[in-house]
């Protein structure tokens, strides 16, 4: 077994061949690349203010802010006038059908974000937002919404109102961090944190189709490092076919405090999604150890993190990144998503 990269999800695996005639060579698997095939833009004036050295429409621990689940990809932002909007794309459309949800953020805080995920077993898409150390928002669409999307409409009659538990469950008053995570059984889980900087701990919930239930927590406190802008390096963390783990630092500088996705193509190499919309990438052939940059953010004008479509590059071989132009004061600013095309 070759080696396997450690990452936040599961490992994608790369798609069955034929077996080669006996004799015959097998083609070496290509190296990682990045071929940019197109922009759209889903709101050219969405909301702009920074605290916390960010935005509050693309923050990396959003996991899937930007989604896509059967052929149809899917978003989520706050308008310039604070509008909670949901969208979706037909595969290759260059607009988006959007809809507002109903809410809108209590404070100008980056962490407030909103969170989509789906519910495969019922079709549901879910929605968590306006969470920093305190309570949350919830909406949830109608069963069935993201499995037939050409057959149901796109409109605010399709999602509940906004709720501050999970219709039910209200987990605990010091919630942050929400990321939804779909269960190898189908079901939906609610990661989060319990508390506040540096008394946080991680816990979770689940929805099985018909109900959310609380499972408890999970870790310890957490904190973070005050001098990341400054000092702080991406680590590429995986294990081995022996069970062993290596580290290799990417030589890329952060200059950030924000987060760095990442994610593999369907052979195994693995790319590094920075702040600013930068990627670098190491090959599997090379055990993940020559990391190089492959794009460098010309261009985009992003401001800070990130989002990735994780679920497109797996369906699609696609990389789908969700950013924001930079802006000043409270200013709106274009929110784009950019395609890159992955090794076929």
């Amino acid at each position: 077994m070759g080696r396997r990269t450690l990452l936040a999800g599961a490992l994608l695996g790369a798609a069955a061949s034929p077996t080669p005639a006996s004799g015959a060579a097998r083609a070496a698997a290509p190296g990682p690349s990045v071929t940019r095939t197109g922009s759209t833009t889903p709101d050219s004036r969405a909301i702009h203010f920074v605290s916390y050295d960010g935005p509050v429409n693309d923050n990396s621990f959003q996991k899937n802010g930007l989604l896509t689940h059967k052929g149809h990809q899917y978003a989520a932002w706050y308008t310039a006038d604070r509008s909670a909007v949901v969208a979706r794309r037909a595969p290759g459309a260059s607009t988006w059908q959007t809809v507002r949800v109903g809410h809108a953020p209590r404070y100008d805080d980056s962490r407030n974000v909103i969170s989509p995920g789906v519910s495969r077993t019922d079709g549901r898409l879910h929605l968590n937002t306006d969470s920093h150390s305190d309570g949350f928002t919830y909406v949830r669409s109608v069963a069935g919404l993201l499995d037939a999307p050409t057959g149901l409409s796109w409109t605010a009659s399709r999602f509940g109102a906004p709720q501050s538990t999970l219709d039910g469950p209200a987990l605990t008053p010091r919630f942050t961090y929400p990321q939804f995570v779909a269960t190898p059984e189908g079901r939906l889980q609610l990661s989060y944190r319990a508390g506040v900087t540096g008394n946080g701990r991680n816990a979770l919930a689940e929805y099985d189709g018909t109900r959310w239930t609380a499972l408890g927590e999970w870790s310890a406190s957490t904190d973070y490092a005050a001098d990341r802008t400054a000092n702080g390096r991406a680590l590429h963390v995986r294990r081995t076919a022996a069970g062993t783990w290596r580290k290799t630092e990417i030589p890329v500088p952060l200059d950030s405090g924000q987060r760095t996705k990442l994610v593999p193509d369907r052979y195994d190499n693995a790319y590094a999604v920075l702040p600013y919309g930068r990627v670098a990438a190491a090959s599997a052939a090379s055990g993940h150890t020559d990391w190089k940059p492959l794009h460098d953010g010309a261009g985009l004008n992003a401001f800070g993190e990130v989002v990735i479509d994780e679920s497109r590059v797996a369906q699609d071989g696609v990389l789908s990144v969700m950013y924001r132009e930079k802006s000043t004061g409270t200013t709106p600013s274009p929110l784009h998503v950019v395609d890159f095309r992955l090794p076929a």
